[in-house]
Formats: structure tokens, sequence, C-alpha cells
């Protein structure tokens, strides 16, 4: 008996995070979706993967999960090229996009605004 409610628990865990996992995906797939739209850019795929994870500090100096997702965005169609959205807990902290003139770098406050109207380029060239 004590089996059987221990393996209930474990896979009530195990359903839980897969479905927290597929909720931030689909919010992380809406930032890079509005963010590409508003920058005239075409995502690709309609998908988007975690890339890297590990513990950070939030605002507040407690211990979160920062999730870099990836996915990627073409210019003409014809190209490809990466992007990434970053999550600390369940905000979003950036979005960045490897564009050839230069990364685009968009805030946390941009992303998450109906409609963007600072966008910040960021020369790659240049070491801020």
């Amino acid at each position: 008996m004590e089996d059987a409610l221990a393996l209930a628990a474990v896979v009530g865990l195990a359903v839980w995070l897969w479905q927290w996992s597929v909720a931030t995906r689909e919010r992380v797939l809406v930032i890079s979706n509005r963010v590409c739209r508003e920058l005239g850019l075409q995502q690709l795929d309609e998908t988007a993967a975690l890339r890297r994870m590990a513990l950070a500090r939030n605002e507040d100096g407690r211990l979160s999960l920062r999730r870099v997702y990836g996915f990627d965005f073409s210019i003409s169609g014809a190209d490809r090229h990466l992007g990434e959205v970053a999550l600390l807990g369940a905000q979003i902290e950036w979005v960045v996009l490897d564009h050839p003139d230069g990364q685009i770098v968009v805030d946390a406050d941009t992303a998450m605004r109906r409609r963007p109207r600072h966008l910040r380029v960021v020369d790659s060239s240049d070491p801020q």
C-alpha cells in the first residue's frame, strides 16, 4: 500500500512538472512571436527549446531557476538565425536576437508590452 502511494506521488509530481514545463514553453513562444512580429521577422518552426538551466538570484536576492530557451527566426524566409528568451523564475528577463546587423536585446518590460515601442539594438562588435 505504501509503495502504491509513493508511486502515485511520484507520478503526480512528474505530471505536474511536465504541465508546468509545457506552459512555460508556450509562454516563451508567445513572447518570441510577439518580438519577431514587431521587428518584421518570422519565427521559424513555431518551437522553443530549453537550452540552459541554472540557479540565479532574483531582484529580492532569493534563489530562482533561470531558464534560457532558444528559437530560430528568419529575416527573408531563406535564412536562419538564433534567438533566446530568458526567464528568472516566472518572470521574463530578456530576449536576444542574433541579427546579422547586430545583436538585438529586448528587456523584459519591452517584451511584455503589447506593442513594444523602444527596442535597443546593440552592435555585437561594441564592447559595452
